[in-house]
């Protein structure tokens, strides 16, 4: 059974706060940091998001957002912990996950119109336990980060794919509160959203069909579309 220092440290959502990250990076790494996390591991967890792994979804008004995969995710912090990691969805008011429904309403003309898909909500945490180089017994500190994913059903996708990815979502935004793609999140980055040409619903369409798994035959199928209509819409 692995042994636990004494002087075992848990540190919760609180305890490096936005306002600091900053001053972190720049002058109070041995302060602050050092005495929880290597030098090494935070340079993983903090490091500039690869351009090669950073792809690019539709979101509101025309404008397409940056994100990362799940495996990226998981590879990061597979190596910065050595696979001491565990992520694990909580329960809130006894249930996993919660529904939220369909949301329709009258446009200015009068006609019914859907303001919001159903999407499902997950409540996920994210525990990673920092290990003593010199003894792989000992548990340095306990690190716990929590956050909320969503996933709005999208024409197509399954009951289970739909859980997956909020649980997904969970995880990297609980990941990115320990550094993981931070740099997505900034409000001042370059990279948080990409401004392009307004797409149409049926562009729209396409690219969460695609972001769904589909190829681009598949999706010409089920739209009755060219190939090449296809293309065009995923064109960025």
């Amino acid at each position: 059974m692995a042994k636990e220092s004494s002087d075992l440290v848990v540190l919760g959502e609180n305890d490096l706060d936005a306002s600091m990250e900053k001053e972190i990076v720049v002058s109070t790494f041995d302060q602050i940091v050092k005495s929880t996390i290597t030098e090494a591991q935070f340079l993983i967890i903090s490091g500039r998001t690869p351009k090669s792994v950073i792809k690019k979804r539709p979101g509101k008004g025309g404008k397409v957002f940056s994100y990362v995969p799940h495996g990226y995710v998981v590879a990061v912090l597979n190596r910065a912990f050595g696979f001491n990691w565990d992520f694990e969805t909580v329960p809130q008011n006894n249930e996993i996950f919660k529904v939220l429904p369909l949301v329709m309403g009258p446009d200015k003309n009068g006609n019914e119109v859907v303001y919001r898909n159903p999407s499902v909500l997950v409540h996920g945490k994210l525990t990673v336990r920092i290990i003593d180089p010199t003894d792989a017994r000992v548990t340095l500190a306990t690190i716990v980060k929590t956050a909320t994913g969503e996933k709005e059903a999208t024409r197509g996708m399954s009951w289970g794919g739909l859980v997956k990815s909020a649980e997904s979502d969970a995880l990297k935004k609980a990941a990115s509160k320990l550094g993981v793609a931070l740099d997505l999140y900034w409000q001042d980055a370059d990279s948080d959203y990409i401004p392009s040409a307004p797409k149409t619903p049926e562009e729209l369409h396409i690219i969460e069909l695609r972001e769904n798994g589909m190829s681009p035959i598949e999706i010409a199928k089920t739209l009755d579309i060219t190939v090449k209509e296809v293309a065009q819409a995923l064109k960025e």
